[in-house]
């Protein structure tokens, strides 16, 4: 079988979710597309077509929300799987994203969100990391969606028609159904640049989904596209980036904690 899974990581928590993933599983030969790429796969060569990103603000980024609603729709209903990460709770974020992938006759036949480092500036700032995550019982939970992942795949291959997954939720996420695709942008704020720090080396250029920044030759800021997703600020390798908000605090990058590796180690697991 062909999988491709879409993906949208800005730190590398998701990423790293999504590689290790595609390790465990089995029967399936997977491609990953980075969606900030903004290239639209052909989801007609693929058997399963997987989508991964972070919870934001309890919902889907404002990035992926778009990407998805950019698919065309599909001729035939196919297979669709869902891999989110979080660093508070998920909310419905799930429930949004097979919503939304519905509309375009992409059936998501499963889901999991996995508990994740915190990448908020402002929450690192104020001591909630989360640098532990996941714990025991969360990565138990992972491995277990990945071998009903598995069965499923083996089921497909046999010829059988698997139903749209339903997620159940706790009442806190119930109630956290406030979906808000500027929240992110408000919650940054205006980003500024301290150019005896800034290097020029347009990093900040490359990370940006939305095509926000321009080196001219110093990053200039289009706060109109920007989106808050972060990337810049976290990626600045001078942290020469700052908002009216943060300055110089809350970074989080996936490669530079080693705990966060540990914990997901990329090699196939004794069952």
């Amino acid at each position: 079988m062909k999988g491709i899974i879409n993906y949208f990581s800005t730190t590398g928590n998701t990423k790293r979710m999504v590689e290790y993933f595609t390790h465990q599983t089995e029967s399936v030969e997977f491609s990953l597309m980075d969606m900030k790429k903004l290239i639209m796969p052909d989801f007609a060569n693929y058997d399963v077509i997987g989508f991964a990103f972070p919870v934001e603000f309890f919902g889907l980024p404002r990035f992926v929300l778009n990407w998805i609603r950019y698919i065309p729709k599909q001729t035939t209903i196919r297979n669709a799987f869902l891999l989110l990460s979080f660093s508070n709770i998920p909310g419905t974020a799930l429930i949004q994203a097979r919503n939304e992938l519905k509309s375009k006759l992409l059936k998501v036949i499963a889901g999991h969100a996995l508990h994740m480092p915190d990448n908020y500036p402002i929450s690192r700032m104020k001591g909630f990391t989360a640098n532990q995550a996941p714990n025991q019982a969360e990565k138990s939970r992972f491995h277990l969606f990945i071998r009903i992942f598995n069965e499923l795949m083996h089921s497909i291959q046999e010829g059988h028609e698997i139903l749209e997954a339903t997620f159940r939720l706790s009442m806190v996420n119930y109630f956290m159904n406030i979906p808000d695709p500027v929240a992110a942008k408000r919650s940054m704020g205006f980003k500024y640049l301290d150019r005896q720090k800034c290097t020029k080396c347009a990093i900040c250029e490359e990370v940006c989904p939305s095509k926000a920044i321009h080196l001219t030759p110093y990053p200039e800021f289009n706060e109109v596209q920007c989106l808050g997703c972060w990337g810049c600020y976290h990626h600045c390798p001078t942290q020469a980036i700052y908002t009216n908000k943060i300055r110089n605090k809350g970074h989080y990058l996936a490669e530079h904690l080693p705990t966060l590796f540990d914990k997901l180690l990329l090699h196939k697991e004794n069952p």
